[in-house]
This record gives structure tokens, sequence and C-alpha cells, in this order.
């Protein structure tokens, strides 16, 4: 077998999608051919002005961040929460749900130090963003999806969904330890 198949396995999702890549982006034409397929006129502007104001809004963000002294009050919590995160069952933080996402609430509920002003601040302009983008494009997103969907083998979907399962139970568990506190 050749080609990017023979390196990652037949009817792996990386596989294909790679293949996918390989076989409809061979230059830069095809590239700029295939976003004027899917993103018309109306979309390309509306992504400017979002990209330009996302922008604004990070240069500005850093700028309190770090005339706030808030890397080090964020490094001192972040720190002191990971050290009382890990241990016991708790070894891979990407494996939030579980033993992690109960040491991280015993951490906030035995009096671990809170999550500072500022760094929560960020959190909260980055969850508004991802809500923003969600809303503003994620019909179009689920439209890329099926597309792409359409080209891979039931088992290579059959992975995507599992993967995307996963992916929203570790948010929803990491979402939930830090709504509760």
């Amino acid at each position: 077998s050749s080609g990017i198949n023979a390196e990652y396995g037949q009817n792996t999702l990386f596989g294909e999608l790679a293949n996918l890549a390989v076989a409809n982006l061979q230059s830069i034409d095809d590239i700029k051919a295939l976003f004027a397929q899917y993103v018309d006129e109306d979309l390309q502007e509306q992504v400017n002005v979002d990209a330009q104001a996302a922008a604004h809004e990070v240069q500005k963000l850093a700028a309190q961040w770090c005339s706030s002294g808030c890397t080090t009050e964020s490094a001192d919590f972040l720190q002191s929460l990971f050290e009382n995160m890990h241990g016991g069952q708790c070894l891979d933080a990407a494996q939030f749900c579980g033993p992690c996402h109960d040491n991280t609430n015993r951490y906030f509920r035995s009096g671990g130090a809170p999550i500072p002003c500022c760094l929560n601040r960020i959190f909260k302009k980055g969850i508004a963003a991802f809500d923003y983008v969600s809303a503003a494009y994620g019909a179009r997103v689920d439209e890329w999806v099926g597309l792409v969907r359409e080209q891979l083998s039931d088992e290579a979907n059959r992975i995507a969904e599992e993967f995307a399962a996963e992916m929203t139970r570790q948010a929803d568990c990491i979402s939930d330890a830090y709504n509760e506190h």
C-alpha cells in the first residue's frame, strides 16, 4: 500500500483526512479554490470583521494582563491547582472527568485559592468568544463537516463520533468544575 494510509493504517480517521487533503489540496491555488467554493464574500467579510475585533480584544486583554501583574498571580494559582489536582488516580489532566475533576472540586472546597479575577476575566472572554463563534458560524461548520463525512469510511466516521463525544464529555466536566467554583 502507498500513500499516507500506509503510514497511518487503512481506515483510520486521521489517515483518511490526510489522504483527502493530499488528494484535493496540492497547491495554494487548490486551497484558494476550495475556500472560494465554500466561503462566499459575505462570510469572508464577516470573518474579516470578527478577526479584527478579536485581535483588538486580545491586544486589550494582553495589556490589562501585563499591567495588573496577572502573570505571577495566575502562575501561583495554576501551580497550586495542578499540584492538588494530580495524584491518586488523576495522572493526566487531559482526561479530566473522574479523579481529576474530583480532586479539583476537593481543592476548591478545602479552601484552595480562588481563580484570580484577572485570569477569570480571560476565561469569561474565551467562553463568550466560543459562544459567539458557535452561533455565528456553527451552521456553516456543520455543513462543512457533513461534506467531509461523506468522503470518509464508516469506520473513520465512527472514530470521529467517538472522539467528538469524548471531547464533549471532557469539556462538560471542565465546565462543571469551573461553574461550581
